[in-house]
C-alpha cells in the first residue's frame, strides 16, 4: 500500500496493520519528511479494516530519534510534526503497538511513548538523551514518562541522559514485554491478534476513558465515563458480546 520511495510504509493483513518507519541509511532518525508522512498514514489506517497498528522501524532499529544534522529550524519543525503525528496515534480509534528492535531514542522513544502498548528485544537501548546534546525531549517526552515510570525514574532517564536496555524498560514499566531481538515483532503480533478479536467499539472506548484519564479529576472523568458507556452500550457489539459469552463461543464483532 506504499511506495518504495516513501518513508513510512504502511501493509495491511487482515485486522493488523503494520506501519514501518523507512529511512534505515539514518537508522530511521526523524525528519519532517518522515513525520509528516507517518501522521498521512495513521489517518489512512482509520479508513481500513485494520484493528490493531504495529508501529517498528526497517531493518532492525525502532528510530534513532531527531536528526542532529537538521538546522534548528528545520529541526524545531521536524518536532512540531512529531507532536502531531504522536497526537493522532493518542487519539487514534486503533491500538498501536510498538515493537522495538535495536533502539528506540530521543524522538523515537517518544514515538513508542505515544503508542498503547510496547515490546522491545531485551537488548535494545531506549532513552531520552537530548539534555546531552543541549535540548529537551520537546515532543512528549517529559509528560508521558512520568505517567509510565513514575517521576524518580524518569527524571533519571531525563536528567542523565543515559540509555537502558530492553530488559531494564520491562523492569521499570517502561515496556510491556521485553523478549529476545529474534522475537519483537512475533509477540507484537500476538498482541496485536488478541486484541484485534475484542470489540472494536469496547476498544476505542477504553483507549479514549484512559487517556482522558489523565486529563480529568476522577470524579469528572468517571462522569465523562457514564456517558461514553450509554454509547457503546447501545452498540450491537455489546449485544453480540453479551449473547457470544452466554453461548459459550467466540464473538463476532462488526467492523470499525
Amino acid at each position: 500500500m506504499s511506495a518504495e520511495s516513501d518513508p513510512v510504509r504502511l501493509e495491511i493483513d487482515g485486522t493488523i496493520a503494520v506501519v514501518t518507519l523507512h529511512r534505515p541509511e539514518r537508522k530511521n532518525a526523524l525528519s519532517k519528511a518522515l513525520v509528516d508522512d507517518l501522521l498521512e498514514v495513521v489517518h489512512r489506517v482509520e479508513e481500513t479494516s485494520a484493528r490493531v497498528v504495529i508501529l517498528r522501524g526497517a531493518e532492525g532499529t525502532f528510530s534513532a530519534g531527531g536528526d542532529l544534522e537538521q538546522p534548528p529550524d528545520e529541526f524545531v519543525d521536524e518536532v512540531s510534526a512529531s507532536i502531531d503525528a504522536i497526537e493522532a496515534i493518542r487519539s487514534s480509534s486503533r491500538p498501536y503497538v510498538a515493537a522495538i528492535e535495536g533502539a528506540a531514542v530521543g524522538g523515537g522513544l517518544e514515538l513508542a511513548l505515544g503508542c498503547d502498548l510496547r515490546i522491545a528485544g531485551s537488548d535494545a537501548r531506549l532513552g531520552l538523551p537530548e539534555t546531552s546534546v543541549g535540548i529537551f525531549p520537546c515532543a512528549g517526552g517529559t509528560r508521558l514518562l512520568p505517567r509510565l515510570i513514575g517521576s524518580t525514574r524518569a527524571n533519571e532517564l531525563l536528567l542523565t541522559g543515559r540509555l537502558i536496555s530492553g530488559d531494564r524498560a520491562d523492569d521499570w514499566g517502561l515496556v510491556n514485554r521485553a523478549v529476545d531481538d529474534a522475537d519483537v515483532m512475533d509477540t507484537a503480533r500476538e498482541f496485536a491478534e488478541t486484541i484485534a478479536s475484542n470489540s472494536p467499539r469496547g476498544i476505542e472506548a477504553t483507549l479514549r476513558s484512559t487517556n482522558d484519564a489523565f486529563e480529568r479529576s476522577v470524579i469528572d472523568g468517571t462522569r465523562w465515563d457514564e456517558e461514553l458507556a450509554r454509547t457503546v452500550a447501545h452498540h450491537p457489539d455489546f449485544e453480540e458480546g453479551k449473547t457470544a459469552f452466554l453461548d459459550g463461543r467466540s464473538p463476532t464483532f462488526e467492523d470499525p
